[in-house]
């Protein structure tokens, strides 16, 4: 199980392969990887795997069945082309699921073959930060432990893959910090629940979060990202707990606690006229950033 990557091309042309078993700690598959593998005949692509690269499959002509898993967002151009065999397609999560992914061309056997969905997705978890876990069920992401989460660069926090599946976000009391981007096109994301733990939200930490509506902000919350909001299309206010000794809102708009500073107008305010405060002395980055209802 310390396999994590399997490279392209890495069982190219194996005729005498007819099954294989794929660790579960195996989250990235290369490129035509089991391509002509023409005696192949039924394979299960493990979760946490995000993308079935191209040509995967190209002219298994015997492979009859395959099993996608639920964190699939992605197949791409060519992965069945000439599986002209292929009858059942057995998905982990449900139709809805199903159809969030990103089908390239030239995968026409999978269109001919039968999908077989699940009643309900899976629930899904695993490890964000030293003392931090995750789990994802029925629609609601929930954080619980002690301390900050992990750094993340762009698309590799381990939620990514089901983020068209996350409704809701609960951090426990005990997470300490949001790493930034950490839930980065969360578009389904409608609320979230913020901790009186929390002490700082990162650079784009809610990016496109686009049916985000409103949020709180802590008590104990000493540092929010200019740009942590940025296109939250929907984001009509954002709310600062009283005791907060750092930040302010007024009519659901992100101060500075003197009000010193605009930090963030939010985006799915309707206002279409905003008068700054007289009392403002700096407008930060990003603070009226994609605001299009302003006039």
């Amino acid at each position: 199980d310390s396999v994590v990557n399997i490279g392209s091309c890495a069982f190219m042309n194996c005729t005498s392969l007819t099954s294989i078993s794929i660790p579960d700690s195996v989250a990235n598959i290369g490129g035509s990887v089991f391509a002509y593998c023409t005696n192949l005949t039924s394979i299960t692509i493990p979760e946490g795997t995000s993308y079935i690269s191209g040509w995967m499959f190209e002219g298994c002509e015997n492979l009859q069945s395959v099993t996608i898993p639920y964190s699939a967002t992605q197949i791409y151009n060519g992965t069945f082309w000439d599986c002209n065999n292929l009858t059942d397609v057995y998905f982990n999560g449900t139709e809805d699921a199903w159809n969030e992914i990103d089908v390239g061309s030239n995968n026409d056997p999978l269109f001919n073959a039968t999908i077989h969905f699940q009643e309900k997705n899976p629930a899904v978890s695993g490890i964000c930060g030293d003392n931090l876990t995750w789990t994802l069920e029925d629609g609601v992401l929930t954080i619980s432990g002690e301390g900050g989460m992990y750094r993340y660069y762009g698309d590799d926090y381990p939620w990514y893959p089901y983020r068209n599946s996350i409704k809701s976000v609960v951090l426990e009391n005990g997470v300490e910090g949001i790493t930034s981007r950490a839930f980065a096109y969360c578009g389904a994301m409608e609320n979230v629940s913020l901790p009186k733990s929390l002490h700082y939200i990162n650079d784009a930490a809610f990016w496109c979060c686009s049916s985000l509506k409103s949020v709180t902000i802590p008590s104990n919350v000493n540092w929010v990202a200019g740009n942590a909001f940025s296109w939250c299309e929907s984001l009509a206010q954002i709310i600062v707990d009283e005791d907060n000794e750092n930040y302010a809102s007024s009519n659901g708009v992100l101060f500075s606690k003197d009000m010193s500073e605009l930090v963030r107008y939010p985006q799915g305010k309707e206002d279409t006229a905003f008068i700054i405060p007289d009392s403002v002395t700096r407008i930060g980055d990003a603070a009226l950033e994609g605001c299009k209802n302003l006039q």
